[in-house]
């Protein structure tokens, strides 16, 4: 009766676990706009692919939500320096009590009349309009200026989104390691208790001492630590791949880490990818409409330089009381040329000439820092697709000369150090391989980051999505 109660317990806990699982994945799909197949996916297998990951990372992202901010403030900045384009309109109104002294023609006399008008009221009202017909230029630079933030703005939003799909490779991968290793863990222990039972039965028989018993046990301890120490490495690697999907870290995750394994190779040759870089990686783009965003700063500074004609005029009523019975109107064309500023518009053409030269100079930067990448990213991925070969015929070694061992242990050919230096040789021989494979795939990635190819739907393809 109490098995039969608890195995009801048990099962009821797991299930509220999935259902809660997964009403949480779909509250954040819901959120954040995923389509709907990816969702059902999602709920069906429990397990997220890396495409399903980068889909809740672009979509749940702090950092991608405040780069939108700043694309539409870039978008309204546009707005603004657009609105100069169009006419001021207005309406004011007034009222003030006034007395000013009345300055009379030479000669002018009159008896009884005063010299000083007022104190009267002044009571106006009435709307105003203003457009400004040249400006020497200065409204067009403003103008080519915000749209060229604007483009700087949208390609640091790739630069963002960029740094945040990458940050989810390298934490989904980092998982997909730890899960490996537990794996490894699991068999090391394994091996670990089958040989401390193979020097338990040799001492039975007299075969051994107690010495090579115990070491045997320590092994096996050793072993169960490493098992901790993996299961915990999952844990947190659970969490940072929360982080970087911009979920909560003690959300409970699980991936699917076979689907988004690849071949570990690169056939393309290193100057197309540095090409491939100069034309799609963001940060350029970016600093090449910071540098056309300087330059038309300059022409604004030449331009303010130039007098301003503009046009204003109003209509409306103003009277001594607030009858309005009188009608007052104006129009007129005026000119604007300010003589001398203490030398403000040379400074400020100065500052933005020297702004402009500062960018050029960064887009000079950044591209031989776009073609270091590259090329240390090419030649990591060289490296991983060597070190996979590599410790894969290491690997079979080990596990071939750990069987060997062992079968020789058992009939007392070698000793419990042999046996325990295989053992050890071949659990470590693993562990590079799967830090090889991962490896490798840490590699790609970096690549496909540095060429700036990242986001693209080629990935998905490459990562087996």
């Amino acid at each position: 009766m109490n098995i039969h109660t608890n195995f009801h317990k048990v099962f009821r806990k797991k299930r509220q676990a999935a259902a809660l699982w997964l009403v949480a994945c779909s509250l954040y799909c819901a959120a954040a706009g995923i389509a709907q197949e990816a969702g059902a996916e999602i709920a069906a297998t429990n397990r997220l692919t890396l495409s399903e990951c980068r889909r809740l990372a672009l979509a749940q992202s702090p950092l991608l939500k405040s780069s939108a901010a700043e694309q539409a403030a870039s978008r309204e900045a546009v707005g603004e320096a657009r609105a100069p384009y169009y006419p001021t309109l207005g309406v004011r109104s007034g009222v003030s009590r006034w007395q000013s002294h009345a300055f009379m023609p030479s000669g002018f006399t009159a008896s009884g009349v005063s010299s000083t008008v007022g104190p009267t009221d002044d009571w106006s009202a009435g709307g105003f309009a203003r457009y400004v017909l040249y400006d020497g230029g200065v409204r067009r630079a403003g103008l080519d200026a915000a749209k060229a933030a604007r483009s700087a703005s949208s390609a640091n939003s790739e630069v963002t989104a960029l740094s945040v799909l990458y940050d989810v490779h390298q934490a989904f991968y980092e998982l997909a390691v730890t899960m490996e290793l537990l794996t490894v863990a699991e068999k090391s222990l394994a091996n670990a208790e089958s040989h401390f039972n193979a020097a338990k039965d040799r001492r039975a028989v007299g075969d051994t001492t107690e010495a090579d018993v115990l070491r045997a046990q320590v092994e096996v301890d050793n072993a169960r630590a490493e098992l901790i120490r993996a299961k915990t490495m999952i844990r947190t690697a659970k969490g940072e791949l929360n982080i970087a999907m911009g979920l909560p870290a003690e959300l409970p995750t699980n991936i699917a880490a076979d689907a988004a394994f690849a071949a570990c190779s690169n056939v393309t040759e290193v100057a197309v990818l540095v090409q491939q870089a100069l034309e799609t990686r963001p940060e350029i783009k970016a600093l090449q409409s910071t540098v056309a965003g300087a330059r038309h700063q300059v022409q604004a500074a030449r331009a303010s330089y130039r007098p301003k004609i503009y046009t204003e005029g109003g209509y409306g009523w103003r009277d001594d009381d607030s009858s309005f019975e009188d009608e007052a109107w104006s129009i007129g064309v005026m000119i604007e040329f300010t003589a001398f500023d203490g030398f403000s518009k040379r400074h400020t053409l100065a500052r933005s000439r020297a702004e402009a030269t500062k960018a050029e100079a960064m887009l000079e930067r950044i591209r031989l820092v776009v073609r270091r990448d590259v090329w240390a990213a090419y030649t990591r991925v060289q490296e991983a697709e060597e070190l996979v070969h590599a410790t894969a015929t290491q690997a079979q070694h080990a596990e071939e000369s750990l069987r060997l061992m062992s079968a020789r242990y058992k009939v007392g050919a070698v000793t419990v150090t042999d046996l325990l230096d295989a053992q050890t040789a071949q659990t470590a021989a693993e562990v590079q391989h799967v830090q090889a494979r991962w490896g490798c795939q840490h590699a790609q990635a970096t690549l496909r980051r540095a060429t700036g190819t990242l986001t693209g739907d080629e990935q998905g393809a490459a990562s087996g999505d």
